[in-house]
């Protein structure tokens, strides 16, 4: 409608110079009030015009917003609302508590080192230089921090992904378990049932995003830790506002085998550079020339160590990339390599354009550390962190690149990521309690010695409790689908929103 008021005022701006022209701007003022009475198609005025227009606009506009009413209280009192398809309480119990099953998982001894030049950053905290931005001298032997061309590398040597659906180990697992005789086995499965449902990580923590958003009310991100620079609290990406698939299959027995559906993923050429990075971190310099073009001897074939764990009917696999048995509990952790913020808003371009964005600074709007940091909590630190807690981790160590070189690293123990997503401030008041005047620093006065450390682990309290809930109501979704699909595939799309957001989604597609 304004497009046509805009079009009518350059109609009229023509005047009446001809006779031809005069009834082109009768004929265009007729069809936009078409809506209004014959005696007014015949007007000559300008202003005229213009106000019938703009009241028929108005009108028309009335009409629409009476209509989404009409519809939206339709939607209300439950004509386009959601079926709801089960209900219950959420209790903590043994039946959904993370068990590690270390007699079917991998040695920790198959499990790589990084490099020694590394290391040091699993006990240092805070960011590592590749190189120091104003002396340019490097920090690590060059092999390490000079990218090889991905064109110069045999992808077809290193061990191939294998989806959850094709795995036959996970397969055989779950059927080992459910017939075991074993006396911790046959203790679990009176706890927590048996095997049902067999997926990996990569394929499961889109989905637990999305439990978060309901869980958490699609709570802000807490930054204390950032500069100025920087809001103090955030909200997750857009990313996550996209509904998540996975595909479920019968294998048989009664069990099911989830993968995630991967038909839209891209970042092909990101994802290639990060086995090369994950292998050039692990490995010496005469072992990772045999992954070269040119280079007569072949590699040592190793296959990848894996971690299983149950949770209520769930079979979780984890892949294990490096340990240190200096680290607190397993001493394993996942390595993440991650592209700086220059190359992954536009992906397309540096494919064939390598960039010459570097990372200068620890803080700054651009060119730094803190800002690499700030979009990887945005759009994929909750992803990484429910990894590391599936696998059994202490944490994440990040290598952040330009294509062509490492740039830096840092090591996030799991502890400091649940308190990004679930450590609430300890100044502001709990809604819950306001009228007690308690304070959040009095809730957690008897955990831990210091009041960071008593964030850090409420917070990774609060994290497991979301994990546990999540899969609870996950499996229990699952249930309910499975009777209906009688045994059947099918494809299982989650999405949170509000209802205010389905409204307008559903008025959108209607």
């Amino acid at each position: 409608m304004l497009k046509d008021l805009e079009g009518l005022r350059e109609l009229l701006s023509l005047g009446g110079k001809d006779k031809k022209k005069s009834e082109d701007i009768d004929s265009e003022v007729n069809i936009n009030i078409r809506f209004s009475n014959s005696s007014n198609r015949n007007t000559k005025s300008k202003d005229d015009a213009l106000s019938i227009l703009s009241k028929e606009i108005l009108g028309a506009k009335d009409r629409e917003n009476q209509q989404n009413d009409r519809q939206y209280q339709s939607y209300q009192n439950g004509i386009y609302s959601i079926q709801q398809v089960a209900h219950g309480t959420i209790h903590k119990t043994p039946k959904n508590v993370y068990t590690p099953l270390d007699k079917y998982s991998d040695p920790l001894s198959n499990v790589p080192s990084v490099n020694p030049d590394l290391q040091r950053v699993l006990f240092s905290p805070g960011v590592h230089y590749a190189s120091d931005p104003r002396t340019k001298k490097p920090n690590i032997e060059n092999r390490i921090r000079n990218i090889p061309n991905l064109n110069q590398f045999r992808f077809d040597k290193l061990p191939k992904f294998c989806p959850p659906s094709l795995d036959p180990k996970l397969l055989e697992i779950a059927h080992q378990f459910n017939s075991s005789n074993d006396v911790k086995d046959k203790r679990l499965q009176r706890q927590q049932g048996k095997i049902k449902y067999f997926s990996s990580t990569s394929s499961m923590t889109a989905i637990l995003g999305q439990f978060h958003k309901l869980l958490s009310h699609d709570r802000k991100i807490q930054l204390p830790q950032f500069s100025r620079f920087y809001p103090e609290k955030t909200s997750l990406s857009g990313i996550f506002k996209f509904p998540v698939s996975t595909v479920i299959v019968p294998k048989g027995g009664g069990l099911f085998a989830m993968t995630a559906d991967r038909a839209l993923d891209t970042e092909i050429t990101l994802s290639w550079l990060g086995n090369l990075l994950e292998l050039l971190l692990t490995t010496d310099q005469k072992e990772f020339n045999k992954y070269l073009l040119g280079y007569e001897e072949e590699p040592e074939t190793k296959p990848n160590a894996f971690h299983y764990a149950k949770m209520g009917g769930f079979l979780m696999r984890s892949q294990l990339d490096a340990r240190h048995p200096d680290l607190p509990g397993t001493g394993v952790f996942d390595l993440k390599t991650r592209a700086v913020t220059s190359i992954r808003f536009d992906v397309d371009h540096t494919e064939f354009n390598p960039t010459f964005y570097n990372i200068i600074r620890t803080r700054g709007t651009f060119e730094s550390f803190e800002r690499e940091l700030f979009e990887t909590i945005k759009i994929v630190m909750f992803k990484f962190g429910m990894q590391a807690r599936i696998g059994n981790m202490d944490g994440i160590f990040i290598a952040f690149h330009n294509i062509k070189n490492l740039l830096g690293f840092q090591y996030l123990p799991l502890s400091e990521i649940d308190n990004i997503f679930f450590g609430a401030s300890l100044d502001e008041q709990p809604t819950y309690i306001t009228d007690r005047k308690v304070s959040g620093r009095e809730i957690i006065k008897n955990i831990g010695s210091h009041w960071q450390d008593k964030r850090e682990v409420l917070s990774s309290y609060m994290a497991n409790h979301e994990f546990e809930a999540s899969m609870e109501i996950w499996e229990k979704l699952l249930n309910t689908v499975e009777k209906d699909t009688k045994g059947k595939p099918y494809k299982l799309t989650l999405k949170y929103c509000t209802q205010t957001e389905r409204w307008e989604s559903w008025k959108t597609i209607d």
